[in-house]
């Protein structure tokens, strides 16, 4: 996985080089090219912008329903994961086991990143737990 990642960020690298894409890519494999090749991106635009990464916002409505689903699935309130992959739009084999996949909340946070929903969701369950663990905090 860190591999992949990290073959994605050479690949953000390079799009957004502040020269001769072609040139750049030349001299990785060893060749070395002393003039802008006339036909990359940067050659014909100039420098490159990658387009800021969009704030995504998780609903204070969705959750909402989220919290009314653990009271009727309790197996999601178990396991952060499996309620990311309902949140997010991934199928697994259990959600379609349980028809999950053809629920209203199936996919309602496909435009979040699956990391931000997991971290959402496992505070959720962390908070919960406290809550019911500990009766101080219920009053």
């Amino acid at each position: 996985m860190q591999a992949e990642l990290q073959r994605l960020q050479q690949v953000l690298e390079l799009i957004s080089l502040d020269g001769c894409q072609t040139n750049a890519l030349a001299a990785h494999f060893g060749e070395q090219r002393q003039q802008p090749c006339g036909h990359c991106s940067w050659c014909t635009k100039g420098a490159s912008r990658i387009p800021q990464r969009q704030v995504s916002r998780i609903d204070d409505a969705i959750w909402q329903q989220v919290e009314n689903l653990k009271d009727e699935q309790p197996a999601m309130a178990t396991n952060p994961r499996m309620l990311t992959r309902l949140l997010c739009g991934i199928t697994s084999p259990r959600l379609s086991r349980n028809k999950m996949t053809g629920h209203s909340l199936f996919g309602s946070l496909e435009h979040v990143p699956f990391a931000e929903v997991l971290s959402k969701a496992v505070q959720s369950m962390d908070v919960g737990n406290a809550v019911s663990e500990d009766p101080q905090l219920t009053q």
